[in-house]
């Protein structure tokens, strides 16, 4: 037979493990930095998925959620109206009956939001009137990400479960190219800052980084023969 011992650790040990503790507890303030002071907080039941100040108005700020990280349940949209003393005052709150993932106010009209949904419908919602204005149904699975772009204002990108990326028109309600290259989910897409009508650039699951060139739609939808034959875009 066999028997397990165990002991206390020497006094000596004990202490040293103390002191090693203690300094790593001092390097981690350290690397945290002061404590800043918090200018406005509200707090909310759901998990808040994503923000977007707008680029019209530097006070308003759009805040999407859902319930039970995204999982399950409801979504909602809120409009923040940030006050000279820095408060935040809610003005509109919409409730979804799906989680809502992503955010992006579209740069032709201050009250323009599109969401990325957890049902994969892009919706464009008018924020003054808390009324849905368009839904594109583009996507098989979640929509993790969305961005419209700062030129051509009808256009937008959204990303989601099905690993494709699709450039859509938030005008007409339809997708107008999917993109395929990532193998598995992508989790989000940004247009370029100075060349948006032609450049824009998405990260996924797969790993990869990738860089798009919408100016020759080289990427559409594939068979899944095709799919197995896909190739990453050049970064040159």
């Amino acid at each position: 037979f066999f028997f397990l011992m165990t002991r206390r650790p020497p006094r000596s040990t004990q202490s040293r493990s103390s002191a090693a503790s203690d300094v790593y507890k001092r390097q981690i303030i350290a690397m945290q930095g002061p404590q800043l002071p918090i200018a406005a907080a509200f707090k909310i039941n759901e998990s808040g998925m994503n923000l977007q100040f707008s680029p019209f108005e530097g006070d308003k700020l759009a805040v999407v959620a859902a319930e039970n990280f995204g999982i399950a349940g409801r979504g909602r949209i809120l409009i923040f109206k940030l006050t000279p003393d820095s408060k935040l005052i809610l003005v509109k709150d919409i409730v979804e009956k799906d989680a809502i993932f992503d955010c992006s106010w579209s740069e032709e009209n201050p009250n323009l939001l599109v969401t990325a949904s957890g049902d994969g419908t892009l919706k464009t919602w008018d924020t003054l009137q808390g009324v849905l204005l368009g839904v594109i149904q583009g996507h098989k699975g979640e929509i993790y990400g969305c961005e419209c772009n700062h030129k051509s204002t009808n256009l937008c990108l959204s990303s989601g479960f099905d690993g494709l990326i699709n450039l859509n028109d938030i005008v007409a309600n339809k997708v107008i190219q999917p993109f395929f290259g990532h193998r598995g989910v992508v989790y989000s897409a940004t247009w370029h800052p100075t060349e948006s009508n032609k450049l824009f650039a998405t990260c996924g699951a797969d790993g990869t980084m990738r860089l798009w060139d919408v100016t020759c739609l080289l990427y559409t939808s594939p068979s899944p023969r095709d799919r197995q034959k896909s190739r990453m875009p050049s970064s040159a």
